[in-house]
């Protein structure tokens, strides 16, 4: 925010638009030679960036700006269809409001603006101005407005109709104030709120099982939305928006490790790998947040019908845990199977839950997201199901460059639900602690069919072969210089360490598809398949190759073309087949278009 300080000579009489007015009235100045008095006016400018596009398309927004830049002009504005939308928080005072913006020579826009309060319905302001383009930027003013109490407003920028190939280029909004204050929230997306779960009593116990339910009312699930429904101390289980078109149901667990971003910079023993899935999952892995194994369904799950979630912990005698999860939202259906992780160095059990409610991008923080969270359990160790009826509120944000609509606890006239809302730049509603009357029914869950799942789950785990012996015969090109001293050659495809990887050329050269690696297996195997191991970099992930098998080196045999999905895994062939040799030739990769469509890249190949 920058401030601007400018005489005005004479008194200025501020003329008041008064509530839902639609005239227009201009600020006005007076001479008055008997009473004059100097009156120093400031300029508090905010940058247009920090605002909302009115309605959001994800696939082509209306206007061009980084909403994370300090400062940047809007431009591309050239639909009358779509509104900048901004929401800034003013103290009490009188505010001539105006904007700096850039209408193309000769071209004209007229625009309303709109100033309401989230917290009051009644509170609303409605003026209009022209803005004749020069091709520079001028600044126009609209309405003054009076502010009695301070929060958070919103300034809605229609325009009403547009003579040139762009509405306008807009760089700031203006509130010129002799005493007031005006600024804009640090983050655009809405704060994060927590609850985090356990029995009345407040006895800290072992759980192997975990269970919970999400209701999201109609109209509270803008884009955008992550409803987690079971945390703990290494992962997480709920539903997210993730577009107008994709939901999905999202389960992760984090490594054993304090790697914050790069997955690939992960030791070997501290990662956790996939025992199985269900047929509709995808699995890979995640980094950024912590590291970790995500598996997700892109499934369509709708508002007001609830959800119903459970998890399992399982000890093995090796010094891991095996997390399992499950939702349901029809009964009929019964549990839909996530999938089954093996979590290293662990054999913790549960110890109560958390949920929260996150935005987790940056365009529609404006849209509030609500959802009851409800009806939460575990289930002891050896012994019966505990209903966890105390909840415990935390949040993000707040601090005093940020906002403060985040709400939690109780939901109002329901004593065994509580809730979590966040978005809308509305006043804090926190109940630090909130206590619902206690549940006597536990979940009617069948514990002993979904624990015959893992068991199921463990049984269809593949098994590796010793790569011990083998070695790379031949390839096509490999990056030896650009991805430093160990990583990049073809034999990092083969040396079980998921963090190192084979690269096609990139650096001096860009040999583009086919790519391929030839491998000796140092002895005859009989192999079902094969196993496709990717960093967590997604461009550049094999997607079609064809496997071609000797047992000479001489006479191949081709297996045709095998399809890997994007997360990588194992691929069976038609028959099990028996071989020392193989060639895998990848034909195409999985790109994007954000970069270049040449290259490959493979953390481990193997065969089961």
């Amino acid at each position: 925010m920058r401030q601007r300080y400018i005489m005005i000579l004479s008194q200025v009489i501020l003329a008041v638009c008064v509530s839902c007015a639609t005239e227009i009235t201009d600020p006005i100045v007076e001479n008055n030679d008997t009473t004059a008095t100097d009156v120093v006016y400031k300029d508090i400018v905010i940058p247009a960036n920090k605002s909302y596009i009115e309605p959001w398309d994800e696939q082509s927004p209306a206007m061009l700006y980084n909403p994370d830049a300090d400062h940047e002009v809007v431009t591309g504005w050239q639909s009358i269809d779509h509104d900048l939308v901004g929401y800034y928080e003013l103290e009490p005072g009188q505010y001539i409001t105006g904007l700096l913006a850039k209408v193309e020579n000769g071209a004209a826009t007229d625009f309303k603006l709109t100033i309401s309060s989230p917290n009051d319905e009644a509170v609303e302001w409605v003026s209009t101005a022209t803005f004749t383009g020069t091709g520079n930027f001028e600044e126009v003013l609209f309405d003054t407005i009076q502010v009695d109490q301070t929060g958070f407003f919103r300034l809605e920028l229609s325009p009403v109709s547009a003579t040139g190939s762009e509405v306008a280029e807009v760089a700031d909004f203006v509130f010129k104030t002799e005493s007031g204050s005006a600024r804009y929230a640090h983050w655009l997306s809405s704060p994060s709120v927590h609850l985090s779960f356990k029995p009345g009593d407040q006895v800290t116990r072992d759980y192997d099982w975990l269970y919970g339910e999400i209701n999201v009312p109609q109209g509270y699930d803008p884009m955008y939305t992550f409803y987690m429904c079971i945390g703990f101390y290494r992962g997480y289980l709920g539903i997210q928006v993730n577009s107008s078109t994709e939901r999905r149901v999202l389960f992760s667990v984090w490594d054993s490790s304090d790697v914050p971003d790069d997955r690939d910079e992960v030791d070997p023993e501290d990662l956790v790998t996939l025992i199985d899935k269900g047929d509709q999952v995808h699995a890979g892995g995640f980094g950024n947040e912590g590291t970790g194994g995500q598996s997700y369904w892109k499934y369509p799950w709708e508002t007001a019908v609830p959800i119903k979630f459970i998890m399992n912990v399982r000890r093995n005698n090796d010094n891991t845990v095996l997390l399992s999860a499950w939702f349901m939202d029809v009964e009929s259906e019964g549990w839909k199977y996530m999938a089954t992780w093996k979590a290293p160095q662990e054999q913790r059990y549960f110890d109560g839950f958390y949920s929260f409610l996150e935005n987790f991008g940056n365009r529609n923080g404006q849209k509030v997201r609500m959802a009851e969270y409800y009806n939460m359990w575990g289930k002891e160790v050896g012994g019966s199901w505990i209903n966890f009826n105390r909840a415990t509120m935390t949040h993000t944000d707040g601090v005093p460059e940020g906002r403060d609509d985040y709400a939690g606890g109780l939901l109002d006239g329901a004593s065994q639900r509580f809730y979590m809302s966040s978005g809308g730049y509305t006043h804090a509603d926190e109940q630090a602690v909130s206590i619902a009357s206690a549940r006597s029914n536990p979940p009617m869950a069948d514990i002993t069919a979904l624990a015959s799942r893992v068991d199921e789950a463990l049984s269809n785990q593949i098994i590796p072969m010793d790569k011990t012996a083998w070695t790379v015969l031949g390839f096509s090109s490999e990056e030896a210089a650009g991805e430093g001293a160990d990583n990049g050659r073809a034999a990092d495809a083969i040396d079980d360490n998921p963090a190192t990887f084979w690269h096609s050329q990139w650096a001096g050269g860009n040999p583009g598809y086919p790519h391929d690696i030839t491998l000796d297996l140092g002895e005859e195997v009989t192999a079902k398949g094969i196993l496709l191991q990717n960093r967590s970099k997604h461009n550049g992930r094999p997607k079609t190759a064809t496997v071609e098998v000797s047992a000479d080196n001489v006479t191949w045999t081709s297996l045709g073309t095998i399809h890997f999905p994007l997360d990588g895994g194992a691929v069976e062939f038609v028959n099990s087949e028996n071989f020392r040799f193989m060639k895998l030739t990848i034909t195409e990769g999985y790109h994007d278009g954000t970069e270049s469509d040449f290259f490959v890249h493979a953390a481990e190949i193997g065969l089961y």
